[in-house]
């Protein structure tokens, strides 16, 4: 199975519609030109790496878990959730590999030692000045609501 996420960051929009439509073909293997409940699970697994929340497989197919859904409007969905989990799930990673420690912040030692691994010729003069300017206490550490508000502007 393809986990579309693993290469999200390197992806374009055409391979990834080429997963969620090799996969979607693989669970539609009668061609149907739609998904039940268990072959949509099965689909999302397949491109997620893990299942669809109860709520979205009851949006879907309702609380009896009846119904279809059509091969459009299957590949709308994943679209939708794939950017989404996309930005959301890669700032929680780039959070946690700056929260070397695991205690749910990061402060300006993290932040320098990160950047000697990966970009080092960034000046530690810009670093500081980033992380004070989004130090939403002034204490010295960046929370997560903080981190992503960072990570949030520096992507528009």
């Amino acid at each position: 199975s393809i986990c579309i996420m693993a290469r999200s960051i390197m992806r374009d929009r055409h391979e990834l519609l080429c997963d969620i439509e090799c996969v979607y073909n693989k669970y539609d293997s009668q061609g149907l030109g739609y998904l039940n409940r268990r072959q949509h699970k099965l689909a999302y697994l397949a491109l997620f790496g893990k299942p669809p929340s109860k709520c979205e497989l009851e949006t879907i197919f309702g609380k009896e878990g009846f119904g279809t859904i059509s091969k459009d409007n299957f590949t709308a969905l994943i679209l939708k959730k794939a950017s989404l989990w996309d930005k959301e799930d890669n700032v929680r990673e780039v959070f946690a590999a700056f929260d070397c420690e695991g205690k749910g912040f990061v402060t300006l030692e993290n932040v320098i030692w990160a950047f000697n691994q990966v970009a080092p010729s960034i000046n530690q003069v810009i670093i500081k000045e980033v992380f004070n300017e989004f130090d939403a206490w002034q204490d010295g550490r960046i929370r997560y609501s903080d981190f992503e508000r960072m990570m949030n502007s520096s992507l528009k």
